[in-house]
């Protein structure tokens, strides 16, 4: 290898770093609602509520230019002309291996009282077909016909282990049912347990979650109440879902929604929430509770928000934008979790304010990345403490941040933010996306489970598809509630695990990506194992494969087919070096080319020498020329 091309590699290695970190959308009007992979290219779509609540729009990756979005028309639908979108929920419905949406919606009639207003959520199916949403020619979904009227937006998950999504809600009588097999207008629907196990309404918004709870890799139900929070298990004998026991909700004047996640890398679940000691939009005495299960009461693991880095320490207090009747739609109080700093521990993101008695800061509102750090003085070990802000300073002028998120912008392995804005005049709402500049030499595992109803043998749709990598074999479409759990032994030598529920969550903005991040820290080590599971069937068949040896910085797809035979499912890799494997190449790079500098130093040094010993000769034996 010549200096030259050693040159040319470094520089290259460079350049292609710095134009990865150069992250910009192009402008993007509406409510964020969903992510999901609708045109099956490899890429994830936003879902975005636009028009006021009128339509949605489904904008879609960009394969060239990522990460920005195009806008296809043929990607547009219109709620009925009374109604208002508050929801989207993305998947596959119909077992078509594509991808369709459930919108949701509300009455909009202003000249009704509350005590009066229809307060009932309405679900629509419209089907797609990877290159279209089956609207009718002017995207109106008049024609359509609502397939269920319910009093909280409902949860997906996949009840009976058929790898079509079904939905769970409550009717306008206060019973709970799953919702499945829907097509168009209509659904077939059963009662949740025997429907006398709970008497107590669902909470609206709720926190009700698709996820394992008890490690067993079968998928479990946490349903939250008025009063309380239920845990039903999935049981071996009719009915598939039990309810194990219960615990109330937290003692306090709000209660926000719950997040779930492994936030002290032990391998096991973990149920935190955000309160409030005062009831207005500003919750002030904000602060965290973890549920034990040991001693089966909330415990305190973040007291007060306070920024210990600054040297003006300030104290954050969480927001929830007050409700906007023009949109008839609430966002909650939510923390949602990933791993920022890829240190292998999830951190959270909110929107708050900064309370240090100045009226101008006070006004103020901040996406804030809370990082997870290490506590030992609460049970679950961890605490949670205010870090980085998350700005867009050309917005942030006329729009305030009312909801963030965490997305894979680059398809990199980072976790990237996604922020919603509102105007200051409350008119109109806009998207913008941040790259995450945190996890700078950390080491990353992606993974995403697919719905695996088919492989080679998936329906075809006609060439008139929006990309040509659209009509490639599909992958599958958003599915809610696999298990995914890896392993590893640090640098230390001992055994660090990591676990998630795919798609835990899908009402009331949860804003959840169709697969998971798990940060693995400063060590290029191999992942000793991944276990990944699918929600059982209703004989209770457990379902879940291992793979082992997992090289870091990879991303890992799982297609769950045959469902029934998990020693046949089939995964695909993909190799995305992260920083430390890219300043390993320079650093290597550099200390070939130091070398080589060296080298030919010495070389020409040696060649002095040469020449000057043989003149050296020639000067003493001239008779030898």
């Amino acid at each position: 290898m010549t200096a030259y091309s050693v040159i040319v590699i470094t520089f290259t290695i460079c350049l292609v770093n710095l134009v990865s970190t150069l992250h910009a959308i192009r402008k993007i009007d509406g409510i964020l609602a969903a992510f999901g992979d609708f045109d099956s290219d490899k890429n994830t779509d936003l879902f975005v509520i636009t028009e006021k609540g009128q339509s949605f729009q489904i904008y879609h990756a960009n394969n060239v230019n990522k990460p920005n979005f195009d806008k296809p028309k043929e990607l547009l639908c219109k709620s009925p002309a009374d109604e208002l979108i508050v929801g989207l929920i993305p998947g596959d419905f119909r077992g078509k291996a594509s991808m369709d949406v459930v919108m949701i919606t509300r009455k909009q009639d202003k000249r009704k009282s509350d005590d009066t207003k229809d307060k009932h959520f309405y679900l629509y199916l419209i089907n797609g077909n990877r290159t279209h949403l089956l609207c009718d020619h002017n995207n109106n979904v008049k024609d359509l016909s609502s397939f269920a009227k319910v009093r909280n937006q409902p949860l997906a998950l996949d009840f009976n282990g058929d790898m079509k999504i079904d939905l769970l809600a409550e009717d306008e009588e206060g019973n709970r049912f799953i919702y499945f097999d829907i097509q168009g207008g209509s659904a077939n629907k059963t009662l949740l347990g025997n429907g006398t196990d709970s008497n107590s309404r669902l909470r609206s918004p709720s926190s009700n979650a698709f996820i394992d709870l008890d490690g067993d890799f079968r998928t479990d139900l946490l349903i939250e109440t008025t009063d309380r929070y239920e845990v039903w298990l999935h049981s071996a004998f009719p009915p598939p879902f039990k309810i194990k026991y219960t615990y109330p909700r937290p003692g306090k004047k709000r209660v926000g929604m719950s997040t779930f996640a492994d936030f002290n890398a032990d391998g096991v679940v973990d149920h935190i929430v955000p309160v409030c000691e005062s009831d207005g939009n500003i919750c002030s005495g904000s602060s965290l509770l973890f549920y034990d299960g040991s001693s089966k009461e909330w415990k305190l693991i973040t007291e007060s928000f306070a920024n210990q880095n600054s040297s003006k320490p300030l104290v954050f207090a969480l927001i929830q934008p007050p409700d906007h009747d023009t949109y008839e739609f609430q966002i909650p109080l939510k923390l949602r979790s990933a791993d920022v700093d890829g240190d292998g521990f999830p951190d959270l993101i909110a929107v708050m304010r900064p309370m240090d008695g100045k009226s101008s800061d006070n006004t103020m509102y901040k996406v804030v990345v809370l990082q997870n750090v290490r506590n030992d003085s609460n049970p679950l070990g961890r605490s949670f403490v205010p870090r980085w802000f998350i700005e867009n300073n050309s917005l942030e002028k006329k729009y305030k941040p009312i909801m963030a998120t965490f997305f894979d912008l680059g398809e990199d392995g980072k976790s990237d933010f996604m922020i919603t804005y509102q105007d200051t005049d409350l008119q109109g709402f806009r998207i913008s996306a941040v790259s995450n500049e945190q996890m700078i030499d950390a080491c990353f595992l992606k993974v995403l489970v697919t719905s695996g109803l088919c492989y080679a043998d998936c329906p075809t749709f006609d060439a008139s598809a929006l990309d040509p990598q659209s009509l490639a074999v599909p992958y599958g479409t958003n599915q809610p509630g696999p298990a995914i759990l890896y392993q590893l032994i640090d640098t230390d030598g001992k055994t660090r695990r990591g676990f998630t529920g795919q798609l835990s969550q899908s009402a009331d903005f949860s804003l959840q990506t169709p697969y998971v991040i798990f940060g693995l820290g400063q060590m290029p080590n191999f992942v000793d194992n991944l276990t990944a599971s699918i929600p059982a069937t209703l004989n209770n068949n457990l379902r879940v494969a291992s793979w082992l040896q997992i090289v870091p910085d990879a991303q890992v797809v799982v297609i769950p087919y045959p469902p029934e035979h998990p020693s046949m499912w089939r995964t695909k890799l993909f190799i995305t070096p992260s920083d430390i494997v890219i300043s390993t190449l320079i650093t290597l790079a550099c200390t070939c080319l130091i070398l080589l500098i060296i080298i030919i130093l010495l070389h020409r040094k040696e060649s002095q020498e040469d020449m000057a010993e043989h003149r050296e000769f020639m000067r003493h034996w001239p008779e030898s020329r």
